[in-house]
Parts: C-alpha cells; structure tokens; sequence
C-alpha cells in the first residue's frame, strides 16, 4: 500500500474522527486499505437510481448463495451481539460517548432479533432455532447497563414508569418492536403483560401530546426515525390483536403526510425542534423512514422511497454498485457522522443500510443487488469458520445489525 496516499486519506480526516479511532486500534488499521479501495469505487458515483423497477422479477431468497450468506452472517452476528452487557457496550465505538454506545448497543439488539425473526419467516426451518435465541437478545435488551442510555436522560427506569407520562419513545417503542416480531414468529406468552404495557404507554403518550409525536429525549426534539418504531411497533400489535391501534398508526401517517414533508424535496423532514424549526432531510433518517413506512403505511412509504432514490439515490457508472448520499449539499470525501457513519465522498452507509428494508419490501430487486454490493466493497466481507461479516462490523457492529435486518426485510403475507 503507497504510504503516501495512506498519509493523504489521514490528512483527510477530522480530529474528531482520528481522536475516535485510537481506541478503535488494529482494528480501523487493517480497515483502511478497504475504506481506500471503497473510496475509489463509490468516487464517480451520479445520479440515476431508477423510480421504476421489475416488480415481476422472483425474489434471490431462493438462490443457495443468498440463503447461506444470510445465515452465515446471522450466526457471526448473534455470537458477537449475545455477550455480557457491558462486553456489547464495550464494542461500540469510543469516539460517540457513553449515551451513544448504549443506543448503538441497543439497536444491534434489536435489528439482531428482528432479523433472526425475518430469517425464520424465510426459511421456516429455523424457526425453532431463531426462536431460542430471540428471547435471549430481549431479556438482554432489558438490563440495566443497556436501559441506562435512556435512563441517563429521563432519570427513571422506562419499564417502571411506563405508567408515567415522560415519552422514552426511543426505549418503550424499539423493545415493543422486538416482542412484536417474537409472537410474529410464534413465540410464547412470557411477555405478554410487557406487550401490552408497553404499547398501551405508547398509545397513551401518542393520544397526549400535542400533535402525535413523541421527543427521543426530554430537549423536546422529535427525530422521526426514531418517531417511526412508535406506530411500526404499534402496527404489530394490531396484527396480532384484532386491529387495536390501527386507526391510530393511520392517522399518525395521515398526519406525517400532511403536514411534515420537507418542501423542497417531498421527504419527511429529519427533525424538528419545540421552535417549531425543522431540519431538512439526509440521506440515513430518509433510508430508514422509507423502509419502515413501508411495513405499516405502505402507499406513503412507496412514496418515500422513490423520492428518496430520486434525491439521495447514487449509481456508479458501470451500474454495480450504488448508495445514498447523506447530505443535499456536501459530498465530504472522508467524514464521520454519529447517524451515518464513516462517510466516503458523500455516500452515507447507515443510509444505503437502511433503505435496503425498502428495496426488499418492495421487491426492487435490483437497486437492492446494488446496494449489496456496495456494502460488500465498503464493508469488506470477511469469512472464516463457516461464518461472515463486514470487516467494519468489528468495531462498528451495528451496521452489520440493520444490514441483516433489512436486508430480510421481505413483505410478509
């Protein structure tokens, strides 16, 4: 590797990201020859992800290549996430502090059971096996060490105060999320009293706010990505009990339309504050609205998605690879961003992992082979002992959570 372009792409990054990727150690090192090689490939990336795709063509899950890269990466994935509390908040990344690592922490649980409960639902062979394991990650997902991100912020415990009044929207909606796909899957009772806690807290904060949305945290400020897991969560209980709630994720997403798209772009905006200002869309919050929309409010989420491929949407001349960028106005070469990522000439990984969940939903098969493959050149696929990850997984192992996740993320019938 030249030394000199290595001392180029250093002299790139910001002392935020270089003071975050000390204690990352060996690990962002044998990294950057991938990142460079990553950088080079997404570089010319254009415009010109397609609105309109083949909705006839069958689906890859069939395909033994697929399915044993779909498994073998759920078995790595489970081994790292099912480890001891503080030893999960320990492989998150330094550089984003405290608060970030336990929400990080979380998410991986989460995405991990959500996707061993899409895998069981693909290939029903290993249902039993994913059944197992999904209350392991729950019971994880409720220990003190990872609560106490939220905890930190809301000076009480989400579970216990679920008869209170202050939001925990990011805590209460994501673990509602996660028992949702259990009994999905056809797990037992064991949290049924929690499930219904849970969702009626949800339910309950939603119907007294004031316009139906609910702050991540008690700055007042909604994130509507982390908004979506409230009327996503709720949308599973109605499924599994007799439609309760579904007039209220309906005029939820009613509401959203209505009165939260970003005027320039036709995009539900990223956020906004108790001012009343908003923040435009990026390139992460949009891949995630789009493929959550898409399993409770599937027209609107259609919508999202194809305006999203249409503004952040990016494909590489020779049609391999593509992304979403992350910002409307900057293409950074090398960047850190705490919701995106490592951010390489604009192209936003949280972003392009996120709207895999779309592409699958929505059956665009080939926009989804593209984002794969763009994940594996970035990402940089490892195999070893019958089991494969991204490289970067190993010191940002949530990517490789919300790519499994959605990646399996298929309409269910």
């Amino acid at each position: 590797m030249n030394i000199k372009y290595i001392s180029r792409f250093a002299n790139r990054l910001s002392p935020r990201t270089m003071a975050g990727m000390i204690p990352m150690g060996l690990n962002f090192g044998s990294y950057l020859p991938i990142v460079m090689k990553a950088g080079v490939a997404l570089k010319d990336m254009k415009g010109g992800a397609d609105a309109q795709w083949n909705r006839n063509e069958p689906h890859p899950f069939n395909d033994p290549d697929e399915k044993r890269d779909i498994l073998d990466r759920a078995n790595w994935l489970y081994e790292q996430v099912m480890v001891e509390p503080q030893a999960l908040i320990d492989k998150m990344p330094e550089l984003i502090g405290r608060e970030y690592q336990g929400q990080w922490a979380y998410y991986a649980i989460s995405m991990t059971t959500v996707a061993l409960s899409n895998i069981a639902y693909l290939y029903p062979e290993f249902r039993e096996g994913c059944l197992t394991k999904m209350p392991k990650l729950i019971d994880l997902a409720m220990t003190p060490t990872i609560k106490l991100y939220d905890t930190m912020k809301w000076k009480e415990d989400p579970i216990d105060s679920l008869a209170g009044n202050k939001s925990h929207m990011t805590y209460v909606s994501i673990l509602a999320w996660m028992i949702g796909h259990y009994k999905l899957t056809g797990g037992d009772s064991r949290y049924d009293d929690l499930y219904n806690r849970l969702c009626e807290a949800l339910y309950r904060r939603m119907m007294n706010s004031r316009d139906m949305n609910l702050p991540s945290f008690p700055n007042g400020i909604v994130f509507f990505p982390d908004m979506m897991f409230t009327p996503l969560a709720l949308s599973i209980y109605s499924k599994l009990h007799g439609g309760q709630y579904a007039d209220t994720v309906e005029k939820w997403a009613s509401l959203t339309r209505s009165n939260w798209l970003d005027r320039n772009t036709g995009l539900i905006v990223s956020r906004y504050y108790k001012s009343g200002k908003r923040k435009a869309p990026c390139g992460s919050y949009a891949g995630l609205n789009c493929s959550c929309l898409a399993c409770f409010a599937e027209d609107f989420g259609l919508e999202q998605y194809v305006r999203t491929k249409e503004v952040f949407g990016r494909v590489d001349p020779t049609g391999n690879y593509a992304a979403l960028r992350e910002y409307l106005d900057k293409s950074p070469k090398i960047a850190f961003d705490v919701d995106a990522g490592v951010i390489l000439n604009g192209m936003s990984p949280s972003g392009t992992s996120f709207i895999l969940g779309a592409a699958t939903y929505f059956g665009d098969w080939k926009f989804r082979r593209q984002l794969l493959n763009t994940a594996d050149k970035a990402g940089g696929t490892k195999r070893e002992n019958g089991k494969r990850h991204y490289k970067l997984a190993e010191f940002m192992l949530t990517g490789e959570a919300i790519t499994l996740a959605m990646r399996t993320n298929v309409k269910r019938r």
